[in-house]
């Protein structure tokens, strides 16, 4: 990976981005619904998609420095053999851990040597300068339920992150059916040399215990991404991660599937042990 280029690009392309426009107030999106009168849910013959996209591109840049060094340097590229995934380090809230976790999709880790795994972000210190944080992967934990390939992976870092990347908070089982809109952020691959991406305020149009089901402009690469809930004391609160794509060639519709964070999923990867 040429992490040189996609940090020098991201600064050049999304400096002129601030945080407080990224998220503004969830009746910005509502107000240009453009989806109101689509299904709540995918047809029983969708199909999976690489890019869930429906009209207009509303994913923008996230800016390196100021305010996102407070929030978004949790998120960072899992890197796996072949492929990669967005992932994020966290805390999980009720729980204190002394290992540094990681969050991503099971699917996104499942098959691929521990030795292969690294996770990788970046953040510009005080003096304006880009400052590399990478880490082997030491642990993986995910159920061994094979019909629970979508669920969530708990993964612990050989290395400790500075402590000027503050880790998201990771929400047990958030109630996605109080929210009307979140935000995911993530590296993807169609334009991964431009850095993290977001899509702020995308809309909710289903939920059940495990599963929530969304418009948000995702693409490949940007699978185990965090589904953002809120900010609050400098810090991401995340609710589930991004799961995958579902095209409704029926209805011509991509719907984006998400994981809720549970305490079932999180006692199924067997991190809390027996």
């Amino acid at each position: 990976m040429n992490t040189g280029l996609i940090l020098s690009n991201t600064v050049a392309a999304a400096a002129a981005v601030c945080i407080s426009q990224l998220f503004a107030t969830a009746a910005d999106a509502q107000s240009r619904d453009k989806y109101a009168d689509t299904p709540r849910m995918p047809a029983a013959n969708s199909t999976p998609s690489t890019l869930s996209i429906n009209g207009f591109d509303d994913r923008v840049m996230v800016p390196l420095g100021g305010e996102r060094a407070e929030l978004f340097d949790a998120i960072g590229i899992l890197n796996g053999g072949t492929q990669y995934c967005t992932a994020t380090f966290v805390v999980f809230q009720g729980y204190s851990f002394e290992d540094p976790l990681l969050l991503t999709g099971r699917h996104c880790v499942e098959g691929i040597p521990r030795n292969q795994m690294s996770f990788e972000t970046v953040t510009v210190n005080m003096n304006g300068q880009l400052t590399h944080f990478t880490s082997r992967i030491d642990s993986v934990y995910f159920s061994s339920d094979p019909n629970d390939n979508d669920g969530i992976a708990i993964l612990t870092m050989r290395t400790q992150p500075p402590p000027s990347i503050r880790p998201a908070i990771a929400v047990l089982d958030g109630d996605f059916n109080s929210v009307s809109t979140v935000s995911v952020a993530g590296y993807a691959s169609d334009i991964r040399e431009q850095g993290l991406v977001a899509h702020v305020n995308c809309r909710l149009i289903g939920s059940n215990d495990d599963l929530s089901t969304s418009f948000c402009d995702v693409a490949s690469g940007m699978s185990g991404a965090p589904v953002i809930s809120g900010i609050s004391g400098g810090q991401l609160f995340i609710r589930g991660i991004i799961r995958g794509t579902m095209r409704d060639i029926q209805r011509n519709v991509v719907f984006t599937t998400m994981s809720v964070i549970t305490t079932r999923a999180l006692s199924a990867t067997g991190f809390l042990g027996p």
